[in-house]
């Protein structure tokens, strides 16, 4: 069952080692503890180390450092003003000077997809971000299982759209501040619906809401501050 879907023209299948699952008490969120407390005891098997939406996406990333994929989005990776900076840790925060600088430059509310490429660039230029933070932006989760589910459906039955991301271009002000609520009410519905998936399956799910909430909460920052 694919559960990654990429935003370009290729897609990845998630391989979740059986073998291994962990130590839930440690992970949930508290208010759900006790909800899988349940399922961990029907489970025979125990990890601590393993991180599944890792170990999907790595190979996903590796083929942009290789150079074997050369596209996100529509947007072919060789027409931009910079390439990736994959010494960059993400570390850093914005100076005044690089705030001015992509301040004058950009204008988050009216943005091209290539203009968003070429904005994360120079953030990944700049420290702020990785290349990693990049390209896992356009990588989203195949939403077909939990559409079954019912964990992503809205008021009026109208499902989440998971993949209309700011990377899309537009306000990217709301866009971001939108995307980052889908992604907290899909979460909260992985965790609610939790019985309804097999533990590597919830586990793949949990990790990759968690991964892109964080991501999209650094960015949102970092567009609070260059607006």
């Amino acid at each position: 069952m694919e559960k990654l879907t990429t935003y370009t023209s290729f897609r990845q299948k998630c391989v979740v080692n059986p073998n291994t699952s962990r130590d839930a008490s440690a992970i949930l969120r508290q208010d759900s503890m006790k909800c899988f407390e349940d399922q961990k005891a029907r489970s025979s098997k125990v990890s601590s180390d393993q991180d599944y939406y890792s170990s999907a996406v790595n190979g996903i990333v590796e083929d942009f450092r290789s150079g074997n994929a050369v596209v996100l989005g529509s947007t072919n990776l060789n027409e931009l003003e910079q390439s990736f900076n994959w010494d960059a840790d993400g570390s850093s925060v914005l100076n005044d000077d690089q705030i001015a600088y992509l301040q004058n430059k950009y204008n988050l509310s009216n943005m091209g997809e290539k203009d968003y490429l070429n904005l994360m660039m120079d953030l990944n230029r700049m420290n702020a971000i990785t290349a990693e933070d990049i390209i896992l932006q356009y990588v989203g989760i195949e939403s077909k299982e939990l559409h079954e589910k019912g964990v992503v459906v809205i008021a009026g039955g109208e499902y989440m759209d998971l993949s209309n991301t700011p990377a899309r271009g537009g306000n990217i002000l709301s866009a971001s501040k939108n995307y980052l609520s889908l992604l907290n009410r899909a979460l909260d519905g992985v965790i609610k619906h939790y019985d309804q998936f097999s533990t590597d399956t919830f586990f793949f799910y949990k990790e990759s809401l968690e991964h892109k909430i964080a991501l999209y909460n650094k960015l949102d920052d970092i567009f609070d501050m260059i607006r």
